[in-house]
């Protein structure tokens, strides 16, 4: 087993596509009071999971590319196409029970990029992933 390590160790271990001690944990919420969403500091439903946030990892996901299950047995090889004004990015996920498959489209005019197929597409996909270690 792996020595304990530091949030930022661990988030950085899961961003090098390595694996880290466990498996990175987020609650989902803003570090400070945002009204937009749901004020876990005083909501009292909260208040038995409050004791836990400091000892989860924290990450501003914004414009970071995900590694695939945060773990590096997820093994992922990309194959990107260009065409004049669009890029396709096939991504193949190999697991013990056979790959699974991912595309993305990304519209240079529009600025937009939209999942086309996702690596889950049947119940049978689901056991292919839970075949990862």
């Amino acid at each position: 087993m792996k020595s304990e390590m530091t949030s930022r160790e661990r988030l950085l271990a899961v961003l090098n596509h390595q694996e880290p001690d466990r498996v990175p944990i987020w609650m989902l919420h803003p570090r400070e009071y945002l009204p937009y969403y749901a004020d876990v500091y005083r909501q009292p439903s909260y208040r038995r999971v409050l004791l836990y946030i400091e000892k989860t990892d924290w990450l501003d996901r914004r414009g970071i590319p995900m590694p695939p299950f945060y773990t590096a047995a997820a093994r992922v090889e990309t194959e990107v196409q260009e065409g004049p004004d669009w890029q396709v990015s096939r991504s193949i996920l190999s697991t013990p029970m056979g790959d699974l498959t991912s595309e993305t489209r990304k519209d240079y005019e529009s600025a937009s990029e939209t999942t086309t197929e996702f690596y889950v597409k049947e119940i049978a996909d689901l056991e292919k992933i839970l075949a990862i270690p």
